[in-house]
């Protein structure tokens, strides 16, 4: 089975976002490692038959509350999106103290590990804990000339066009 995969900019946050896909199945996976957001389309592999079209794909969208990413110094790392359980709110206090802990491991890069949490009402991304540091190959899709891609959060302009927070 062919696959693809290419950074893209978040749709809720603006960010960037990692999507990727399969060539043979309608399948399609969007993941944002800042806001949380995920979207995509998925197949019911048990519905595949060989020589036969694929049924159609079931889509989803997740909105979750955060993000993390912990850089492990002795190589690799692990991120994920931050949901509270049966759809109720995160308890944050909770979640803090439990990256506080994550970050306390010498083997934690606290350098390159962030912890952060969408604004809905806002509708911005606050950084709780790290400093993630936002890249991407293309350019920003606003045409803004502050460049913030290639900046460190901290020297972000107080009023960004897209509403992301320092």
């Amino acid at each position: 089975m062919g696959t693809y995969s290419f950074n893209t900019f978040c749709p809720r946050c603006g960010n960037s976002a990692y999507a990727e896909g399969h060539t043979r199945i309608p399948e399609e996976f969007l993941s944002c490692r800042f806001c949380g957001y995920s979207a995509g389309s998925k197949v019911d592999r048990e519905k595949l038959v060989e020589g036969q079209p694929p049924p159609e794909p079931e889509k989803f969208e997740t909105r979750a509350g955060g993000a993390y990413f912990i850089q492990r110094r002795s190589g690799g790392g692990e991120w994920g999106h931050l949901e509270g359980q049966n759809n109720l709110p995160l308890d944050w206090e909770k979640v803090i103290n439990w990256f506080q802990e994550i970050l306390k491991d010498r083997d934690v890069d606290s350098n390159e590990s962030y912890l952060t949490k969408w604004d809905e009402e806002n509708r911005r991304v606050v950084i709780l804990a790290g400093n993630p540091k936002l890249r991407i190959g293309d350019e920003c899709p606003l045409d803004c000339p502050e460049n913030c891609y290639e900046r460190d959060p901290n020297e972000w302009p107080e009023e960004c066009p897209r509403g992301l927070t320092k």
